[in-house]
């Protein structure tokens, strides 16, 4: 999504599943059986590169119909700022897309097939927790409770059986 009216999204999702997407290998349209179009060749970075170069040349630069001003214009003009993060920890924080409630266990939390275990957990087994992570990189979760800040960052300690 993209912040265009002082921190409120606008609505790409529909400019992306009409104007991006069916350009992409892969893609599948609507009426067609769950068959793409073209073979789909390209990878998550793949994608992801494609939707941020999307999003930078082609979709923040059109003047939105309401406002008259392109989304890179309303970001830029008016004197608006974003609230910026006050500490590197609070930006990171911020980029920690996914909460999920968890039970801390015995052996840690069980999160994605993984156990993460840290000392700190110890005081918390059996209750919930939200656990917060960028679901591109297993390799640390933060864990919450409802009435504290982050009690944990604990990286992975071996494969949970399945």
């Amino acid at each position: 999504m993209c912040l265009a009216d002082a921190g409120r999204s606008n609505g790409s999702s529909p400019a992306i599943t009409t104007e991006l997407l069916p350009t992409l290998p892969g893609y599948i349209t609507p009426h067609n059986f769950g068959q793409p179009i073209t073979a789909p060749t390209m990878t998550l970075s793949d994608l992801d590169a494609a939707v941020g170069q999307w999003l930078t040349h082609r979709y923040h630069h059109r003047t939105h119909p309401e406002t008259k001003q392109t989304p890179l214009q309303r970001w830029l003009g008016a004197g608006w700022l974003p609230r910026m993060p006050e500490t590197l920890e609070e930006l990171n924080l911020l980029l920690l897309t996914v909460a999920t409630p968890r039970k801390v266990h015995r052996d840690g939390i069980h999160c994605h097939g993984l156990r993460y275990l840290a000392l700190t957990l110890t005081a918390y087994v059996g209750e919930e927790v939200t656990v917060r992570y960028d679901p591109r990189d297993l390799a640390e979760i933060r864990c919450f409770t409802a009435t504290s800040s982050c009690v944990s960052r604990s990286p992975p300690s071996w494969p949970h059986p399945a």
